[in-house]
């Protein structure tokens, strides 16, 4: 499959199951002395063959296109550990790279309850943005063309039900870590106000529902995240798209293969 080809990540089991045998042994059900509950008992002596119904076809219900390459910034050092585990190619950028990539940004989390296999997993609405990012030296190049390639597109696609994301290893970009005191915001959205209508108009408009209105910290966001000291990447999926590969001169070998 190449790049841009749409690349099922999501699948739905056929209804229309086939017949196919399962080797197995004989067997009884007896009363256990421990449990005193009915427990099944095999003859390995007297193999069998069971038939049973197979679903050899699955439908994809969610497909994205498959992008030339992805990037993840420097600093996810968990990333790298599992794309190598996985036997998954990868290159290390050796300087900064300006480039348009595609992004996820994603908002409203919802976390399970109680955790899985040592992971809180976490799904949230995503929206797949084009923007021109500064990639880091040391952010990892991961390339696809290779047989891998869907491994990786598992591993990397937020909405694929066994990424990364999916079970916690981005979870930290929900965690706001810059603020603005009230009495340093309250002039500076005067100000914002006092020149700009359009955004005089937004303010106006959200504060006709009531929820809004009545919530101190979402009146308070409105205005933080159109300053310069909004913390952007909040929400920010350390994973990005290429539509191009880059050259083999701007990354180092840095990975698997």
């Amino acid at each position: 499959m190449r790049a841009h080809e749409p690349s099922p990540i999501i699948f739905r089991r056929s209804r229309r199951p086939g017949i196919g045998g399962l080797p197995g042994f004989e067997w009884r059900k007896e009363v256990s002395p421990v449990s005193g509950r009915e427990v099944l008992r095999y003859d390995p002596s007297k193999p069998v063959t069971t038939r049973v119904p197979v679903f050899p076809h699955a439908r994809p219900t969610v497909t994205v296109r498959r992008p030339a390459a992805y990037v993840v910034p420097a600093g996810w050092p968990a990333v790298e550990e599992r794309l190598a585990a996985h036997g998954i190619p990868f290159r290390r950028l050796e300087k900064p790279l300006v480039a348009e990539v595609e992004t996820f940004r994603v908002r409203d989390p919802e976390f399970a309850a109680a955790p899985w296999q040592g992971r809180i997993r976490v799904r949230a609405t995503i929206a797949v943005r084009k923007e021109t990012r500064t990639l880091p030296a040391g952010s990892l190049y991961v390339p696809l063309d290779h047989e891998l390639a869907e491994v990786a597109m598992h591993l990397l696609e937020p909405s694929a039900p066994d990424s990364l994301f999916q079970w916690g290893e981005f979870s930290t970009i929900f965690e706001q870590k810059e603020y603005i005191e009230e009495r340093v915001l309250d002039p500076i959205a005067e100000e914002m106000l006092a020149r700009d209508p359009k955004l005089k108009a937004a303010w106006e408009e959200k504060l006709k529902d009531p929820a809004f209105a009545s919530s101190p910290s979402k009146r308070v966001r409105f205005f933080h995240e159109r300053t310069p000291y909004w913390d952007e990447t909040l929400g920010l999926v350390p994973v990005y798209r290429l539509a191009a590969p880059l050259g083999g001169s701007s990354a180092s070998a840095g990975g698997p293969g």
